[in-house]
């Protein structure tokens, strides 16, 4: 599932209940957007809709935008919420120039125009808001082949059949990086190794400008002591071999750092890689080790790191953190927070842990970072779709430190029974425009999907919803919500 902002001529109705209706050939509709799990769709342009732009305010009518299944090929329709937003869009470098929207969309489960051969690897696509044409972006030229890591001669043979191309994308002003977490390095004949895979590029997505993100292929070459290199350890844990790389991705605030979630590495219990500078960066990545020799804590198995990532300025220390969420760890989910050690090496390290309640809720599932109070810290949510109690079905936690020094518990959102309420959350915006950020709570499983809006206040979030979307047209379930934005003008189409 995905909200981002768009234009249409269909026009929103409110009922009493507040539910989100649309009206289109006269038959109202409820807005669900549907897509393939882990299909994302990111906003990567913006547009004045001809209006012009306030340099302080930049207030203009502009909607929410949901689409609905996206199969082998781009097939979608598209619902649209007229909705007022003020001080939403970043207005730095626009001032009251047009410029067009596009949009990023991920389909983890299309083929390629250009490899027919390939099973279903997943596509980019772009979709410039004009015009209903949609086109592939070609990230890689090539069909499965073998290849060589250059920095240290580490070989590979990749197989791009299923790996969910796609099924992450996330942008950065002039920066767009998408994942298939899926992809395997079919070197190792004896072995399915699921490293996973990212393309980096910049903002005008040609493909001279991309460069792979393989940080799961490890920097010990294969030889007769070490036949499986970084890939299966002599004790036969899967070090890198089940990292699945990508399945969460982010920039930091400034945009100086990519960092990617592999949930699968080290046995499981999940590992983060960053790789500094820009999208041209070619150097090896930081890659963190929770393992550590020399009596360091350990990290448990099984704990999912790096499935899902976030970050802010969450102490109030003007430092920025890497929160990493663990729907797994210690069997009642976590979020650990990384900092960037001392050095110019980029490494991340743990500094401390906020830790689930309930046994098996998946708290760490979904996070989103954002300052909802206007205070200058970043505040967290953190979902956990899975936790139960009577009549409840999924919850969404908000954290923040406001005057202490440590993240306090500020609000506790929950859903209906078995909705899976907080699979999926993000920032919504200013919706209301009355100044504060509002989000987006995705219930996949309320009925056939719903997605639950909640405004901002000076003191946090409202614990009751303004609106609820649903959709029972359609019967693919919403998963990721993200809104990014490119704020360059050098995109072409």
């Amino acid at each position: 599932m995905q909200i981002f902002l768009a234009s249409s001529d269909f026009l929103l109705e409110q009922s009493k209940e507040e539910e989100v209706r649309y009206r289109t050939a006269g038959r109202p509709m409820l807005c669900r957007p549907t897509f393939l799990p882990k299909t994302t769709l990111t906003l990567s342009h913006l547009t004045s809709d001809k209006r012009p732009l306030d340099r302080q305010g930049c207030e203009h009518t502009s909607q929410l935008f949901c689409g609905a299944k996206l199969e082998n090929r781009l097939t979608a329709t598209f619902w649209n919420i007229q909705v007022k937003l003020k001080d939403f869009l970043p207005c730095a470098n626009i001032y009251s120039l047009p410029v067009p929207y596009r949009l990023l969309v991920g389909a983890p489960r299309a083929n390629w125009t250009h490899a027919p051969d390939l099973e279903r690897p997943g596509a980019l696509y772009r979709c410039p808001l004009d015009s209903h044409n949609c086109s592939q972006v070609v990230v890689d030229t090539e069909g499965s082949r073998s290849g060589t890591k250059r920095m240290v001669e580490i070989k590979y043979r990749d197989n791009k059949n299923n790996m969910w191309l796609g099924a992450t994308v996330r942008t950065h002003q002039d920066r767009v990086v998408v994942c298939g977490p899926m992809w395997k390095n079919a070197y190792f004949r004896r072995y399915t190794i699921l490293n996973g895979i990212c393309y980096e590029m910049d903002a005008s997505l040609k493909t001279d400008t991309v460069q792979k993100r393989m940080p799961c292929l490890g920097d010990q070459p294969t030889t007769v002591t070490h036949p499986l290199g970084h890939q299966i350890n002599e004790g036969g844990d899967y070090t890198y071999g089940k990292c699945q790389t990508g399945l969460a991705a982010l920039y930091t605030q400034n945009g100086s750092k990519l960092v990617l979630g592999a949930p699968g590495g080290y046995d499981w219990t999940g590992t983060l890689s960053t790789y500094t500078g820009s999208y041209q960066t070619t150097g090896h990545p930081e890659t963190w080790d929770p393992w550590p020799e020399g009596g360091a804590v350990k990290q448990p198995h099984d704990s999912y790191i790096g499935f899902s990532l976030a970050a802010g300025k969450f102490f109030g220390d003007g430092v920025e953190y890497i929160a990493a969420g663990a729907p797994r760890h210690q069997h009642r989910g976590a979020v650990v927070f990384f900092q960037e050690t001392t050095g110019n090496d980029g490494a991340l390290q743990p500094t401390n842990t906020l830790k689930g309640t309930q046994l098996a809720s998946g708290f760490g599932y979904s996070m989103v970072a954002l300052d909802l109070t206007n205070d200058g810290v970043t505040d967290l949510l953190v979902g956990a779709p899975v936790y139960l109690e009577k009549g409840v079905g999924g919850a969404v936690y908000l954290y923040s430190t406001r005057d202490k020094a440590t993240l306090q518990l500020v609000t506790m959102l929950t859903g209906p029974p078995a909705s899976h309420f907080g699979l999926s959350l993000s920032s919504a915006g200013d919706l209301n425009g009355d100044g504060f950020t509002d989000i987006a709570v995705g219930a996949p499983n309320e009925g056939s999907g719903a997605v639950y809006i909640y405004h901002g206040t000076k003191s946090g979030l409202k614990e009751n919803y303004a609106q609820v979307g649903l959709l029972p047209l359609f019967s693919s379930q919403p998963h990721p919500l993200s809104l990014g934005a490119i704020s360059d003008d050098n995109i072409t189409y």
